[in-house]
């Protein structure tokens, strides 16, 4: 049977085995490893966890889902470890440009997250009809976008926009998804929504 460690052997264990991964490196030149591999971490979370959500957004669009702006990011970090393990950098400089790196970081997040919202089909539709909301208009606006954003999913293709039949399907769905909140006979919102649809779908 084999015996169970404690907490705290395991804890050992896992120390000794960093030292000896550290090698001959001193104690005081742990922050050219460390820091990298901290901000190597954080910029592949944040552009697995982009990378996921743009591709549900565009099913399955790779070539959409692409993120060169964390991956340049993450090219400069590999080149600054690379300086700093040749000796061709100074410490200060070194933090110095890991500290800029890790603020472009942040902001890239930051201008992701602002255009993600201002572009999402979802959310385009959702401004539409606060904007042109009325006393007719059901205050479920979330309900509606989702229905219309569901049901046009389904019917449309790539390059639709561009087809007779492809149009035709999408206003269908669009009358269709209307008509279950008697809205189906506002041409004014009909047409603006259509447009929206047309441009980010």
């Amino acid at each position: 049977m084999t015996e169970k460690i404690t907490l705290s052997q395991l804890e050992q264990y896992l120390s000794k085995a960093a030292w000896i991964l550290k090698g001959p490196v001193d104690a005081s030149d742990f922050k050219v490893y460390i820091f990298p591999l901290l901000f190597f971490k954080r910029i592949s979370d944040v552009y697995d966890e982009e990378y996921r959500i743009a591709l549900e957004e565009s099913d399955g669009d790779e070539a959409y889902a692409a993120l060169p702006v964390f991956k340049s990011l993450s090219e400069r970090l590999e080149a600054l470890r690379d300086k700093a393990e040749k000796g061709l950098i100074a410490s200060i400089d070194f933090v110095k440009e890991l500290c800029k790196i890790a603020k472009e970081t942040v902001q890239a997040e930051k201008d992701l997250d602002a255009e993600r919202q201002e572009k999402t089909p979802k959310s385009a539709l959702t401004d539409l009809f606060i904007e042109l909301k009325d006393d007719q208009t059901p205050a479920v606006v979330e309900r509606i976008v989702t229905d219309i954003d569901a049901i046009v999913r389904i019917v449309r293709f790539p390059g639709w926009q561009t087809t007779t039949g492809g149009e035709r399907e999408v206003q269908k769905s669009l009358r269709k998804a209307l008509l279950k909140y008697k809205l189906h006979t506002d041409q004014v919102l009909f047409d603006r929504a259509y447009g929206y649809i047309k441009e980010y779908y």
